[in-house]
Order: structure tokens, then C-alpha cells, then sequence
């Protein structure tokens, strides 16, 4: 583990969280979303998130799956493909995008990450209720 890794926010909480295991269970949909938002409440203030998006568009698995730094697996597809990368899409972007518009409305931001789009359709929404 890194230095890094050792600093961050989720350091010390079970690995699992971040890694949700999506499946077309109806009923445990509602835990999975529940699951995703508490690891993106984790990450909204941990102070090595520049660190960990880093580490997570570096390396194809992590690009593929988990939360990195309040980001979701469709979301770094979504970056990497802008980069010119090839990416093997997977995961379940549509539950994926069910949890950020969750998020979004609890208003858990992605932190700052140098990557504008990620919090647009917050800050979009945040304007309307203003």
C-alpha cells in the first residue's frame, strides 16, 4: 500500500464498499445504491482524491470498476475514451447513473479532481433549485 493510500479517507474501512457487486436483483438494487452512496460520502472528503483518480486512470481494472475518488467505473470509461483510450466497457452504467443522479440529489460531490464534467450535473441542478 501506498503512502497515499494510507492517507486516504477510506483507509481502514472494508475494501468491499468501494467495490459494489452489481446484479439484476430487484430487491438488492436498494442496498447496492445505498452502499455506493455511503462510499461516495467517503470519498467526497478525503484529501487524496487527486492521488487516487490518478491511480485508478492509470491502471485498466480500476478504470473498469469501483469507486476511485468519487468517481464510478462509467464515468473514467466515459474520460478514457475522451483520451483516446480503448476501453472495454462493463460494470452496470445504468445503475452506475442511477447512483450519481442519487448523489447528485443528496448533493455528494465528486471531489476536486481537475476533471470539470464530473460535477456539472450537480451544479447544473443546484442552479435550478437556486
Amino acid at each position: 500500500m501506498s503512502n497515499w493510500q494510507e492517507r486516504g479517507a477510506c483507509s481502514g474501512t472494508d475494501p468491499e464498499a468501494f467495490f459494489p457487486e452489481y446484479n439484476r436483483d430487484v430487491e438488492n438494487q436498494k442496498e447496492q445504491v445505498l452502499d455506493a452512496l455511503n462510499a461516495l460520502r467517503v470519498c467526497s472528503f478525503c484529501t487524496v482524491s487527486r492521488e487516487c483518480f490518478a491511480y485508478a486512470m492509470a491502471h485498466d481494472d480500476s478504470i473498469n470498476a469501483g469507486i476511485y475518488a468519487g468517481t464510478l467505473a462509467f464515468e473514467r470509461q466515459r474520460i478514457a475514451k475522451k483520451q483516446g483510450r480503448v476501453v472495454i466497457s462493463g460494470g452496470a452504467p445504468r445503475l452506475e447513473q442511477a447512483i450519481r443522479r442519487h448523489a447528485n440529489r443528496q448533493q455528494i460531490a465528486v471531489p476536486p479532481l481537475g476533471v470539470e464534467p464530473l460535477n456539472e450535473s450537480l451544479r447544473r441542478q443546484q442552479q435550478r433549485s437556486a
